[in-house]
């Protein structure tokens, strides 16, 4: 309620009577206060008055009073700080323009969703101090009955907690290749009786919101970047901690390849030989999937396996091998190996014999060299090497018609077995043929 009054001065001990006159569309009244019970837009405009003795004398009219009825106003608030750091405080301050005479009332709301609380009823000041996160909000009032402005927009004040929020990679390799499966975890340090809801910070600049403590990612290329995290507590959505120092993950949109290797590619009977599987780049984390037969085009089951290793294995069997590396779960695997081969060798060693067995041998004589493997059960295909200018035939002898200076040489054979063509014997010992004032003599090395 507003009350004009028309005041006469010097005239207090005279009964008056009042006139008014306004250019307001209302009528005013006939006595001294013109009360106003709900202004509205109607009321507004100038207001005059006069006072009456009798019929004969009046005062003049009074100067012109303008009254102008505005909207409801709307208080601003604004704060000094928008985070209270951990044992912290904030100062809000709510006013209505440049108008006097204005009570502040405050209220607050842990979040959008639960009930107004009316705080500093009693004491209905300009200015607070809270200590406390959420959601604030104020309006003047003044008169009696209490008029009231409209509410002040909110403001959202956010307090930081003491417990210390920590991101992790699990697994925690320093290289992901596209297409693995990661999880990028928050940890809140001295929570464990709170309830947080987490906010997570992602490469391409969006935060989320989640009530997991891990968000699981299918590794692209776009998902490199930096990670970090925060928690709000659930009873408390303004009470937070502070981000979690920000943690990177790499990306590499490369499919890795392995590599395979072997200490020898030839394979003694009753030995073994080491394979090594690698991957490059090199990363941790690899267990190695073993493969042996023919290779090829179509993806292998877990049942072709031959063999699962943390790199190395030992081989007793001939054959094309080959490899690749796998890690994680569901398992990421690389890309296959390349195929080596292992040769196996029988422990049969032959042996250069000369027929006939003559301590010395003149040139133009006729003589055999013969390839003599033992076992007589096996048949073996032959073959020879010699430094010599003349290459033996692939047959366990060969005969020389006319020995010359041109077959003096270093001879070897070994065999092959005629049903596994794979197997093969070690290379003889050698033989050298020397020439000797035109006498050849043969030596065995």
């Amino acid at each position: 309620m507003i009350t004009i009054k028309c005041e006469i001065q010097g005239g207090e001990n005279t009964e008056w009577q009042y006139e008014w006159r306004t250019t307001s569309s209302k009528t005013p009244p006939t006595h001294s206060e013109y009360n106003i019970s709900s202004a509205s837009f109607s009321y507004n405009g100038q207001y005059w008055c006069k006072g009456r003795r009798d019929v004969f004398f009046s005062t003049a009219w009074s100067d012109a009073f303008t009254l102008k009825v505005s909207n409801k106003p709307r208080p601003t608030i604004t704060a000094d700080r928008r985070t209270i750091p951990a044992g912290g405080n904030a100062t809000l301050s709510c006013s209505v323009g440049s108008y006097n005479e204005w009570k502040y009332f405050w209220f607050r709301r842990v979040s959008v969703f639960t009930e107004i609380q009316v705080i500093r009823n009693k004491e209905p000041d300009q200015m607070i101090t809270v200590t406390q996160g959420g959601i604030y909000y104020c309006k003047g009032g003044r008169g009696n009955p209490v008029f009231f402005t409209e509410d002040s927009d909110p403001i959202t004040i956010e307090k930081r907690v003491s417990n210390k929020a920590v991101v992790s990679l699990e697994p925690s390799w320093p290289l992901i290749f596209s297409g693995e499966k990661i999880t990028v975890r928050c940890q809140i340090y001295l929570g464990r009786r709170t309830e947080w809801e987490y906010e997570w910070s992602k490469p391409d600049s969006s935060t989320v919101l989640a009530n997991n403590a891990s968000i699981d990612v299918n590794a692209s290329v776009i998902s490199s970047g930096s990670y970090r995290c925060m928690g709000k507590n659930k009873q408390e959505l303004y009470s937070v901690t502070e981000w979690s120092d920000v943690i990177t993950l790499t990306v590499s949109g490369n499919r890795p390849k392995s590599s395979i290797s072997a200490d020898s590619r030839v394979l003694p009977e009753g030995d073994t030989v080491t394979l090594t599987c690698s991957v490059t780049p090199s990363t941790p984390g690899w267990s190695y999937y073993w493969y042996r037969g023919k290779k090829t085009s179509e993806p292998l089951m877990m049942a072709e396996v031959v063999l699962h290793s943390d790199g190395q294995i030992g081989v007793s069997q001939e054959g094309d091998y080959w490899c690749r590396g796998g890690r994680g779960n569901p398992v990421y695997y690389t890309d296959y190996s390349d195929v080596i081969s292992i040769k196996q060798t029988v422990r049969n060693r032959p042996a250069v014999t000369l027929h006939p067995n003559w301590p010395e041998v003149y040139s133009r004589e006729t003589i055999t060299l013969k390839c003599e493997i033992p076992g007589e059960d096996t048949e073996w295909d032959y073959e020879w090497a010699t430094s010599s200018s003349h290459q033996p035939p692939n047959q366990n002898e060969y005969k020389i018609n006319s020995v010359s200076t041109s077959h003096r040489g270093h001879y070897w054979c070994k065999g092959r077995m005629r049903s596994a063509q794979q197997n093969s014997t070690m290379w003889s010992a050698s033989f050298q043929l020397k020439i000797d004032y035109g006498e050849w003599i043969i030596n065995v090395m």
